[in-house]
């Protein structure tokens, strides 16, 4: 090409360069009591949340979260950076915009946050005893501001969840060199894919006759805490991280068996400092519990990402969470001894289920009533979500942190190398109204209702004629669908060893392979 068509090229791409350029970035014009807006860029181009909070999670928020609000001022949420703290001055600088509303000018500034990180007095400066932010920093935020500081989530999600989200395209390792110990499991409504905690990843199993290795899920955490399937959504709900440094719950939508790999499907529900320890979507599908291991509990909304509230739950890390069938009641075990119930609409607490002697580990509901598990080895059942004494109890179980799995009024418990199965029995007795010996002729009766325990037929899971071989279950989860008109429950259980297993327990079928891909 001749060098007109060099020179033309060229102008074009200044050209380019000049407009994207103009799409890109704001012109201040500032004088002494406003700071009038120029360009605007177009409203796909204008800066989110998510595009700073890095800057403020890194920065700010170690000064400024809930509970270190120094100054009185809280950056946990997108709602409280809005709110003022002691000083009650403004955040954030109120805006006049034209008639096709675009930002015009800022009369007041641009509020205390721009003032504080801007500012050269170091007195006033934030962060505070700290290196001053990058000027490139500051620009970003400045940028944020003056396009009308555009929240990209909900208003009452914790900040660390508007971070990019950062997930690995390739396996971290391909194929394993040994089987991957199984801390977390799930298995679909229909029985067919089994989900298991990899190495930076999510390992999907088929399951027929024999269990096949059929995919991966990346996540962004390597270690991989507990794993839930929502029946409504048809989605699989992950918590991933790093205990101690952060904790990610995010839903994957799996359709006919395949997870959907389009990035922008994903969706981060919660983010945190540590890892959750457990997490639990309501029978509805409306409502997804999280149980943290500063001992508080979130119910996040499903479906709009929302915080819908969130509590101090106990004073322990908590341990384990599940929902009413009704999903009217949140259930909550802990580390400090103790077990509750919640009121799902606003997470006002009904009742302490008392009476366990060490960590409780583990809480499900059952159709009626619940079941408790602690350390000491006992499980205790209470006949509603309200009732704080214990009915009946069974002990002698190994002394263990692990949680139970129900279904029905059916409950499994992980007990050294065999699943022991349990039914929750209601039983009707007539008793004497008036105890009173003296009292002979009095024959009036009054109903009461005892519960016990049956043991119903569990499952080993070693060959009892190999003493040597020993297996240590960790996780277990338990799923129900319809095959020739009746429910068939299926129960998938993980070991510490990277074993599988998948039993059937109305055919006693029980069929396994390795955690490995």
């Amino acid at each position: 090409m001749g060098r007109k068509g060099d020179v033309g090229f060229k102008v074009l791409g200044l050209a380019a360069l000049i407009v994207v350029a103009c799409m890109q970035m704001l012109v201040l014009a500032q004088s002494d009591d406003d700071l009038a807006l120029l360009v605007q860029p177009p409203e796909s181009l204008q800066p989110r949340l998510g595009r700073i909070a890095n800057i403020l999670v890194d920065r700010c928020v170690g000064c400024h979260d809930a509970q270190d609000a120094q100054g009185g001022y809280s950056m946990a949420t997108p709602a409280l950076i809005l709110t003022p703290g002691e000083s009650k001055r403004v955040i954030l600088g109120a805006a006049t915009t034209n008639e096709s509303g675009q930002i015009t000018a800022f009369p007041n500034g641009l509020g205390e946050l721009w003032e504080r990180i801007s500012t050269n007095d170091p007195a006033l400066r934030m962060p505070k005893d700290s290196d001053a932010l990058d000027p490139d920093q500051i620009e970003e935020i400045r940028m944020w501001i003056v396009t009308g500081a555009k929240v990209d989530g909900g208003i009452d999600a914790p900040i660390e969840s508007f971070r990019p989200l950062l997930v690995p395209s390739e396996p971290k390792i391909n194929s394993y060199p040994r089987a991957h110990t199984v801390q977390s499991i799930a298995l679909d409504a229909a029985n067919r894919i089994l989900f298991t905690s990899g190495y930076h990843e999510v390992l999907l199993w088929r399951c027929s006759d024999k269990i096949e290795f059929v995919g991966r899920i990346a996540t962004p955490g390597r270690s991989i805490s507990d794993l839930h399937w929502d029946p409504v959504q048809s989605c699989l709900w992950i918590v991933s991280g790093e205990p101690g440094k952060i904790g990610y719950v995010e839903s994957i939508p799996v359709r006919d068996s395949q997870p959907d790999t389009n990035p922008k499907s994903r969706r981060v529900a919660w983010i945190s400092r540590d890892m959750p320890l457990d997490i639990s979507v309501s029978p509805s599908g409306e409502l997804l519990g999280i149980g943290n291991a500063d001992g508080t509990i979130v119910a996040i909304d499903t479906y709009s990402n929302g915080v819908r509230w969130k509590t101090p739950a106990h004073a322990a890390a908590v341990t384990s969470v599940d929902w009413s069938r009704d999903s009217k009641t949140l259930l909550s075990s802990s580390r400090d001894r103790m077990a509750k119930s919640f009121q799902a609409q606003d997470g006002t607490m009904l009742s302490s289920f008392v009476d366990n002697e060490r960590t409780v580990a583990s809480i499900v509901a059952l159709t009626k009533g619940v079941v408790v598990f602690d350390e000491a080895g006992t499980v205790r059942f209470y006949p509603n979500s309200t009732t704080p004494n214990a009915r009946t109890k069974w002990g002698g179980f190994a002394q263990q942190t692990h949680k139970l799995i129900a279904y029905n009024d059916d409950f499994f418990v992980i007990d050294a190398d065999r699943i022991k199965h349990f039914r929750v029995r209601r039983e009707e007795i007539e008793v004497p109204e008036d105890q009173d010996k003296e009292k002979k002729d009095d024959k009036k009766k009054k109903k009461k209702t005892e519960f016990y325990f049956d043991e119903k037929q569990g499952i080993r899971l070693t060959d009892p004629r190999d003493p040597k071989r020993r297996l240590a279950p960790l996780s277990m989860q338990a799923s129900s669908s319809e095959i020739n008109g009746q429910q068939q429950l299926s129960i998938a259980i993980g070991c510490a060893d990277g074993e599988i297993f998948l039993w059937t327990p109305d055919s006693d079928l029980l069929i396994s392979t390795s955690n490995r891909p």
